[in-house]
């Protein structure tokens, strides 16, 4: 069964050296047998010299990019949230248990707000630098784990979308882990 207009599906041989020479990559050998990649995982390939890690990876990054950001739970009590990714750093406010939020960036056991994060403008207003973030564990400080990673929340269609024509068993890290098995159609 075909799986709609927007599949991306593996390429065949002919298809793959068509675009090895349309990418210039004739010093590039495919790998043998023929891997089931799509389009952007075979320009991925080329582009990169030959390396089979970053054509999973581009699997990987779609995937991701369908997550959507990463999204976290304050699971203690409260939280401050601060104008810097410092415990020394002005508090602007702070999240209660229970609070979810998009992270815009993780970074050094920090994570970043998203500007939709709840009480973000009010918060960001009052810091100096207009950015707001929050601990992941608070052990340095003596309260334990702070935010917790949520799942993604990832559509039927998204994934499908960012798995076309992969039938075999996917695993991939990309915040978090994911394992799809199975045909995506």
């Amino acid at each position: 069964g075909s799986c709609g207009p927007m599949s991306k599906k593996p390429l065949d041989e002919a298809a793959v050296l068509e675009l090895q020479a349309d990418l210039f990559a004739e010093d590039v050998d495919p790998p043998s047998p023929l891997p089931a990649w799509a389009e952007d995982q075979w320009v991925a390939f080329f582009e990169s010299g030959g390396d089979a890690a970053v054509a999973e990876a581009e699997l990987a990054r779609k995937a991701a990019a369908a997550a959507g950001p990463p999204r976290y739970e304050v699971v203690h009590r409260a939280c401050f949230v601060r104008a810097e990714p410092s415990v020394k750093a002005k508090p602007v406010g702070q999240q209660t248990r229970g609070t979810v939020f998009e992270a815009s960036a993780v970074r050094d056991g920090w994570v970043k707000l998203s500007h939709n994060a709840p009480g973000f403008d009010a918060m960001s207003s009052s810091s100096p630098t207009g950015e707001c973030w929050m601990l992941i564990d608070g052990s340095e400080v003596g309260l334990g784990e702070l935010l917790r990673l949520r799942p993604p929340q990832l559509s039927a269609a998204a994934l499908a979308a960012a798995l076309a024509g992969r039938s075999d068993l996917v695993r991939f890290v990309a915040p978090v882990a994911y394992e799809v098995a199975g045909p995506s159609c």
